[in-house]
């Protein structure tokens, strides 16, 4: 069977060749031409790492709350405590009020269950005065809670088809719908 990595890529990453980070890919691409969004992320991904990019998904917040609370919450072992005083509450990006944009998140060391909002900002908080405030810890955080989905996921193989159905309209994605079950059995292999 083929070798699955699971990495995280920097949100901040330079792209010197578009003079952009490449967060923005899929916005950009989208810009130019529907669809374009995924052949611009897809491509530039491939030219950072040298490898080629035969798929994407693209999944939406509330499309990522939605598979942590389809699963009935996933367990999460924190490992170290830390704070977030700037976590951005959404809608509020332009509120007059500064500090209203903002609310603080408190995470302490140990094992926890978290529901789709919870797992939400334990992967998305970036405002920490510690080292959890690192893309590095970030990046821990977010593969944390990707073995947690696949742990669950597992337990229940049968969860594939409500998960389906709870993200079909906060997901896009280019994958062809009979390939999705060998890339289903192969997800589940990483983190082994």
């Amino acid at each position: 069977p083929p070798d699955i990595a699971v990495f995280s890529i920097p949100r901040d990453l330079w792209v010197a060749s578009l003079k952009a980070k490449i967060n923005t890919m899929y916005h950009y691409g989208e810009e130019k031409q529907a669809g374009g969004g995924f052949i611009l992320a897809k491509s530039t991904v491939s030219e950072v790492l040298g490898l080629p990019i035969h798929f994407a998904v693209l999944i939406d917040f509330s499309g990522f709350e939605k598979v942590v609370d389809t699963l009935g919450g996933i367990e999460i072992n924190v490992l170290n405590s830390f704070e977030d005083q700037k976590y951005p509450i959404a809608g509020k990006e332009n509120d007059p009020c500064e500090s209203c944009r903002y609310e603080a998140l408190k995470f302490q060391a140990g094992t926890q269950t978290m529901n789709g909002q919870m797992a939400l900002k334990f992967t998305r908080s970036r405002y920490s005065d510690s080292d959890e405030g690192s893309d590095f810890a970030r990046s821990k955080r977010q593969e944390q809670v990707m073995q947690a989905i696949r742990d669950k996921l597992i337990k229940n193989p049968l969860k594939v088809i409500d998960l389906q159905k709870a993200i079909k309209d906060t997901a896009k994605s280019d994958i062809s719908p009979d390939l999705i079950p060998a890339i289903v059995k192969l997800g589940l292999g990483v983190y082994k």
